[in-house]
């Protein structure tokens, strides 16, 4: 655990004030973190850092000191979320003598949002082992009950809720025809087994799964394109944007004349998306695509409706 806690409090410094030497980041360990740590031992990190989460800590040579790149954002914001649910577990675990005291101290959300997490370890070991998966998943709109025979190709977690994303299969064992993954939330599976092992390869589909990057959420339209979302954001309202981004993708574009910030998002505009603007309120304003625009404000006037 304690390597995690260095590995975090460095990408923490380097994101938050880039190019610091080798000394500086030692000093920072030992003065703000009481962490007495050799500089051999920061070199191992740095290669933990690149070897088994993919972020290099770049040394530049002109200056003698470190820093991360933004095009690591993305896979750094993942290596934190991993970091954050090992401290829990950490947490949890040494709290598990004393249960109730523990409750008393921390209080998680409604325990609904983890229903269908037991199936988490056999989905991810079907997935490991390239074995099919059958379950019954429930719709809730139609109120139905549906069997699946899917080839499991990732799992993904959204809003503390997880899913399966696969590939449907027919009686053969073989993809369906023009066959498109399907997302399956946990908390609707049930009866779930793990059958045979299949011959589908992932990076066949992968540039489905490459589209899960370019929305808010888990839903899209295979037709669907990226566009570039111009937002202006209050002054107050972008301080939270700034240090919880609504998308990997957003940039910040500069002030506008009347004090606000215009930033862009580049993804598929879906509901998640238009639901986390709505969210937002007044605070926010679109100004393109102008369909965007036009959906957010039909919204709008059918909300004000309701209160008329």
């Amino acid at each position: 655990m304690e390597k995690y806690k260095r590995l975090e409090i460095l990408i923490n410094l380097l994101e938050r004030r880039p190019y610091h030497s080798k000394e500086q980041i030692l000093d920072y360990f030992a003065v703000h973190h009481e962490f007495q740590i050799s500089a051999r031992t920061l070199e191992r990190d740095f290669k933990v850092l690149e070897t088994e989460f993919h972020i290099p800590v770049i040394y530049d040579r002109t200056n003698r000191d470190y820093y991360l790149s933004k095009k690591d954002s993305k896979q750094i914001t993942v290596f934190l979320q991993f970091a954050g649910r090992l401290y829990l577990a950490d947490l949890f675990r040494k709290g598990l003598k004393d249960f109730k005291d523990l409750q008393k101290t921390i209080k998680l959300e409604d325990q609904s949002e983890f229903e269908g997490i037991h199936y988490v370890e056999p989905i991810f070991l079907a997935i490991r082992q390239n074995r099919s998966i059958k379950f019954v998943h429930y719709n809730y709109f139609r109120k139905s009950y549906t069997d699946y025979h899917i080839a499991p190709i990732q799992l993904r977690e959204f809003k503390r809720r997880w899913y399966v994303i696969g590939v449907p299969l027919n009686a053969e064992n073989q993809p369906e025809k023009n066959a498109h993954i399907k997302t399956f939330g946990l908390a609707r599976l049930s009866k779930l087994k793990t059958l045979e092992i299949t011959t589908i390869k992932n990076d066949k589909f992968e540039n489905q799964l490459n589209k899960f990057n370019k929305i808010i959420g888990l839903n899209y339209d295979e037709g669907e394109k990226q566009e570039d979302i111009e937002i202006a954001v209050t002054p107050n309202q972008y301080k939270y944007l700034e240090s919880l981004p609504l998308h990997f993708s957003q940039v910040y574009l500069g002030k506008l004349p009347d004090g606000r910030i215009k930033i862009n998002l580049h993804l598929i505009p879906n509901y998640e998306l238009k639901m986390q603007l709505l969210k937002l309120g007044d605070q926010i304003e679109v100004l393109n695509p102008k369909s965007l625009r036009k959906e957010m404000k039909k919204t709008i006037n059918n909300t004000l409706k309701q209160y008329q």
